[in-house]
């Protein structure tokens, strides 16, 4: 996949972090970026939680953000973490 941002497609976090990488996204998530406080709360636990990928897998299955008039979903590409705009 392309690695550069476009206007619908932004970089959340660098893969560089690798196995931290749910956990830096839960660190710079607002709140309603999250589907729920106890998610938030396993992955900034990070990795040593045994529900950590489980968690991380359903965030990035089921979770939509909303950004101005438009709706997001979570994408994981080769480690980076994108929002991507749902057309």
């Amino acid at each position: 996949m392309d690695t550069f941002e476009t206007p619908d497609r932004i970089l959340v976090v660098d893969g560089v972090h690798g196995i931290y990488v749910p956990q830096r996204y839960a660190v710079l998530a607002s709140a309603h970026d999250m589907a729920t406080d106890e998610q938030r709360e396993i992955l900034l636990e990070g990795p040593e939680n045994p529900e950590y990928w489980d968690i991380w897998d359903e965030i990035l299955t089921n979770l939509r953000v909303k950004r101005g008039n438009y709706d997001w979903y979570i994408e994981q590409d080769e480690g980076d973490v994108w929002l991507v705009k749902i057309k």
